[in-house]
């Protein structure tokens, strides 16, 4: 790999962190607000959590995304867990142990 190829991937990484921090605020914000004001709006939940999944590699999207979820269980525990689902088979890398052969 050539330097420049190099120096292209750090910024590319770079400006990938500095998305995915301001995403988490702009989230964070918007977290807040949905669970603070007792917001029972489904259409703003799960476009937030749409929103949301897409950064959700990231531990402190997680976290909000974790936090939207429980919120959102009280109100519709069945499209929660397909959010729960999505989560997991977007980034739950965890791998089912398997039973040793022999």
């Amino acid at each position: 790999m050539s330097s420049d190829q190099t120096l292209f991937i750090q910024e590319v990484g770079q400006r990938l962190v500095g998305l995915t921090k301001q995403a988490v605020q702009l989230a964070r914000v918007e977290v807040d607000d949905i669970i603070e004001s007792l917001d029972f709006d489904e259409a703003r939940i799960t476009r937030q959590l749409d929103l949301m999944l897409d950064f959700a590699f990231d531990p402190d999207m997680l976290l909000l995304y974790k936090r939207l979820c429980r919120h959102y269980f009280h109100i519709n525990p069945i499209v929660c867990a397909e959010y729960v689902y999505a989560y997991r088979e977007m980034w739950d890398t965890t791998e089912p142990k398997q039973e040793p052969q022999g």
